[in-house]
């Protein structure tokens, strides 16, 4: 249980990571004068296809943007949700170890 905690808790920090990068990623993207070409923005690519897709050309830029912020945020929150499981994991092996320490001990 304690090697599923710390690979949940590993996990959770990638995802985390993950929805940090894409955050500003996307961020600096609206920020700039021009748009950047989709090979200088892979990660909004991986959370928002759409953006790129000349299929969506109708569709505002504001509306496409709220989604892949939107999804970013989910990521985000499955980050922390994931890192939280695995500290809970984490910790209950721990405890498990110390009920049976003290038990020996009486």
């Amino acid at each position: 249980m304690k090697s599923f905690g710390v690979l949940a808790m590993f996990g959770g920090l990638l995802f985390l990571v993950f929805a940090g990068l894409a955050y500003s990623e996307l961020r600096a993207a609206g920020t700039a004068a021009v748009l950047p070409s989709t090979d200088e923005l892979p990660l909004t690519q991986l959370v928002s296809p759409e953006l790129f897709n000349p299929k969506h050309a109708a569709t505002r830029p504001a509306d496409l943007a709220a989604l892949a912020f939107r999804r970013i945020f989910i990521i985000g929150g499955v980050g922390i949700g994931s890192f939280a499981l695995g500290i809970f994991l984490f910790m209950a092996s721990q405890q498990g170890n110390n009920v049976t320490a003290d038990a020996q001990i009486d």
